[in-house]
Order: C-alpha cells, then structure tokens, then sequence
C-alpha cells in the first residue's frame, strides 16, 4: 500500500514536459529560426568534430541546449551558451558518436527569460 501511495505521489509532483516551438532547419549554416530567435553554425556539424553555435535572441537571462537524436537519448550532452559583448550567445558544441550510425539530431533549446521559460525544439543533420 506504501508503495501505492509513493507511486501516486510521484506521478502527481513529476515535472511537467515542457511545449518545444518547433524550428524549421534546412540549413543549420546559413541559420534557422523565427522573429524571435535565431540559431546558426559556423560550420556543417560533424560527430566528435567541435563547432560554434551562434543564438540571437531579443532577452533572455540564460540558453541552454541540449543534444540527442530522433527516438534515443544520448546522455548528458547539454551546453551552457555564454552571452558575447554584441548580445549574441555563443558555444562550442561536440557531438558524441552515435553507435546506431544516425545522423539525425535534434538541439532542445531553453531560454530563461524575464517572462519566463521558453522552449524551442530544432532538428538538423550532422556528417559522420
């Protein structure tokens, strides 16, 4: 019954899944977001190659982003972004090697704003 009652009382205070505003991502190069955030690479991301992601966005406090693939998680592979003198934000992200050999990532941007938590969700691909 004890166990019942733990059970219930974690399903009931569990954190909530945040909402991701999907980006669309044709090129990460050239740049990908909306009016209120924009995302872009200095280079084609390659595994286990380092590369600098580049974020413009009107506020926020602190970006994080984290990296797994479509359908697998891949541990802790999350980046704290560092804001630049121009308002830019700014890290160096490595990508692990994925044993399943795909390609496919997808980059869970949180930003803490004055307004609150904002979640973006954008998928690209990186060569192998």
């Amino acid at each position: 019954m004890l166990t019942l009652i733990a059970i219930g009382g974690w399903w009931l205070l569990k954190p909530a899944i945040p909402a991701f505003e999907e980006l669309a991502c044709a090129d990460i190069v050239r740049g990908c977001g909306n009016a209120g955030i924009f995302v872009q690479a200095d280079q084609a991301p390659r595994v286990m190659q380092p590369f600098e992601l580049r974020i413009k966005v009107g506020e926020a406090q602190a970006v994080l982003a984290k990296f797994d693939m479509r359908d697998m998680q891949m541990g802790l592979n999350q980046y704290r972004f560092v804001r630049q003198q121009d308002g830019d934000w700014l890290a160096k992200v490595t990508l692990p090697v994925c044993m399943s050999g795909q390609s496919d990532w997808l980059m869970n941007l949180e930003l803490d704003t004055a307004s609150g938590k904002r979640f973006y969700q954008l998928g690209f691909t990186a060569n192998p």
